[in-house]
């Protein structure tokens, strides 16, 4: 189920895991040369930073090769494009928070979530995956062993409380800074869970019938799982979608600029970005750590609206100052009351869509 943790979160590209996957098989397979499989773990790199560079160092530990530098061919690339907010990246928290994976999630345990949670039977299978001779087998309990170090984070927890100690992990973010900026290490279980479900293969393969009957039977508890991952033939279309093509059809007539997505939340408006394609103000509910951050300050000063209040006129005025030309009010769970919205911006331009007057920003 943890292999569904970016999916359930609404970020597909970074849990898509079918180049690394597909280097290390061939690799191991020795039906290609190490550089093609540098070159899949760089694209690995394009997907995800962190995963491309875990699938490196695994890599690098099962099947070292020369040829495995060619990862830096599609990636010398990007990491130079990034560069410029690099910097910048290292010197502020993300947005998206810390997310880690709980020891008893690795247990498998139902303390915590599903999409948190190892399947018990990959632990099972574990000794069959190193029941390998010789180096293969130390290699392989080294791989392991880092990618679960990884994933528990540098302060790993029980069930999402208090941290148990401090891991490794957290020295490595000192010393080497973007380290730190891996906020989700439980991403390392996009690596950890296909290796060990090569060990569980391993033991199916030798066990007879009733004996793989019974280890089946294992994952009748956790099949709400699947569930939370939408099925790719499901066309879903999130709401406010409407209004959304009506803002991508009409920013040119309109003049529209970044828009303030009142009732966002994170998945909710992110979702309709891609759609309107303007900057936006969306809903993050938790309060940015730097109070004199301008973003924070216009989140703070729309929230009012929420409760149908009036917003403060300098609150109007910043808005336009800092490109916001509409803000976009859209049900999602809640209803707003639009009494504090319409007495600011008057009439709807379009149900749902509505105008920051100019002449706020002078």
């Amino acid at each position: 189920p943890v292999m569904l943790h970016e999916i359930a979160g609404g970020r597909t590209l970074s849990g898509a895991v079918w180049p690394g996957l597909l280097a290390l098989g061939l690799l191991a397979q020795g039906r290609i040369q190490s550089v093609l499989g540098g070159l899949l773990i760089g694209l690995q790199g394009l997907f995800y930073v962190y995963t491309g560079l875990l699938f490196g160092l695994v890599a690098l530990i099962l099947c070292p090769a020369w040829g495995l530098l060619a990862a830096a061919i599609p990636m010398i690339p990007y990491l130079w494009w990034l560069s410029p907010v690099w910097s910048d990246a290292q010197t502020r928290p993300p947005d998206a928070g810390f997310t880690r994976l709980p020891v008893a999630g690795l247990l498998g345990l139902a303390r915590v979530q599903e999409r948190f949670r190892l399947h018990p039977a990959l632990l099972i299978g574990l000794p069959a995956l190193l029941a390998a001779r010789g180096r293969q087998a130390l290699r392989l309990g080294a791989v392991i062993a880092l990618l679960v170090l990884i994933a528990l984070g540098p302060n790993p927890t029980w069930d999402g409380g208090g941290a148990l100690f401090t891991s490794p992990m957290a020295w490595a973010g000192e010393l080497f800074p973007p380290l730190a900026r891996m906020h989700h290490p439980i991403r390392a279980a996009l690596v950890l869970v296909p290796l060990l479900a090569v060990g569980l293969s391993r033991l199916l393969d030798r066990l007879p019938w009733p004996a793989v009957l019974a280890t089946a039977l294992l994952a009748l508890p956790m099949r709400h799982a699947v569930e939370l991952g939408a099925p790719w033939s499901a066309m879903v279309e999130p709401e406010g979608l409407t209004q959304a093509r009506w803002i991508a059809d009409h920013t040119d007539d309109q003049h529209i600029g970044a828009i303030v997505d009142l009732t966002g939340n994170q998945g909710g408006a992110l979702a309709l970005q891609p759609i309107h394609q303007r900057p936006m103000l969306e809903g993050l509910r938790k309060e940015l750590p730097d109070k004199d951050r301008q973003v924070g300050w216009l989140r703070r000063g729309v929230d009012p609206w929420l409760s149908g209040q009036r917003v403060a006129p300098s609150t109007l005025k910043a808005l336009r100052q800092a490109g916001f030309t509409h803000v976009l009010v859209v049900p999602r769970g809640t209803v707003v009351p639009l009494d504090g919205v319409e007495a600011d911006l008057g009439s709807p331009v379009f149900p749902g869509v509505y105008t920051i007057p100019t002449g706020t920003e002078e």
